[in-house]
């Protein structure tokens, strides 16, 4: 599988058509072509597999990468999506989506083409928030024996939590999401945690204690209660308004949050800007596996 490993090229658009933000002109294209032909004509792209660059050529708004394959080579039948989310995973897509540009991939077997793809820039767009393989937690230090698993967002850079109870975080420019679990040196049953989010008053103590804040200092949005995997948890969103160089904007966090046999467990969705992500958020969320319960 050819994962689009050559830098340059990504570097190369964005230093030379300064793309980001901004339509590049079909002229821009045509150069950009040539260069790359130069750079990739019988190279070897994919080691694994033995496939060469055999051109790239444009055509109005299009690139078109045309590949060599081997005897022995043949496609898969997803082979398409697959290529999307390798483009979107290594941030590839942005520069086709800010610059308006189709792509195409030609594979030949001895002189024939036996496989073409074509992708609209537009697909990268309605793709741009797509979930990946599942992130293991459960051997995790931080995960204090918990069994947890969930999928990270393509794309999304996947960071060490700070601190002694954040295991992981995913970061994706303004947006983070992370997981904490701390021991309460308490065990609650799944009855008792149902209980407790029951009583209106308690939970909005207990929100206040876990987020260390007053009621002046936050608004608290809503808040309910959940199931994820057969588990009670309570959700709750808040927001605050924060300044940077004199510019006020408003900070939304969505927070998942229960406790699961000695321990507190909560995953929360923010984003330092004035964009509510809560549909992001709440699609990794669901993708959690909860082992322990079982």
């Amino acid at each position: 599988m050819i994962y689009f490993r050559f830098v340059f090229i990504f570097l190369f658009l964005l230093t030379t058509f300064n793309c980001i933000g901004q339509r590049v002109s079909d002229d821009d294209l045509k150069r950009f072509s040539k260069k790359i032909r130069k750079e990739i004509t019988g190279v070897v792209i994919d080691q694994s597999t033995g496939i060469k660059g055999r051109g790239v050529i444009s055509f109005g708004r299009k690139l078109i990468f045309q590949y060599d394959v081997p005897e022995n080579w043949y496609p898969f039948d997803d082979y398409k999506q697959v290529l999307v989310k390798n483009l979107i995973d290594n941030g590839n897509e942005k520069m086709y989506i800010n610059g308006e540009i189709d792509l195409g991939y030609y594979y030949y077997k001895n002189n024939k083409l036996i496989k073409s793809i074509s992708i609209d820039w537009e697909e990268f767009d309605k793709l741009r928030f797509t979930l990946g393989e599942f992130i293991e937690l459960t051997n995790h230090p931080k995960s204090n024996g918990l069994e947890i698993k969930l999928k990270r967002p393509l794309g999304w850079e996947v960071k060490e939590g700070d601190g002694p109870h954040i295991v992981k975080k995913f970061v994706n420019e303004q947006k983070i999401y992370l997981m904490y679990v701390k021991e309460i040196g308490q065990f609650f049953s799944k009855d008792e945690v149902n209980s407790f989010f029951k009583n209106d008053s308690d939970v909005k103590e207990f929100i206040l204690g876990m987020i260390g804040k007053n009621e002046d200092d936050f608004k608290l949005k809503k808040h309910k209660v959940v199931t994820i995997e057969n588990h009670p948890f309570l959700y709750f969103s808040d927001s605050e308004k924060k300044e940077r160089m004199g510019k006020e904007f408003e900070i939304i966090s969505h927070y998942w949050v229960s406790f699961l046999e000695d321990q507190m467990i909560y995953f929360m969705g923010s984003s330092l800007s004035n964009e509510d992500y809560y549909n992001e958020f709440y699609k990794i969320t669901n993708s959690i596996k909860l082992l322990n319960q079982y």
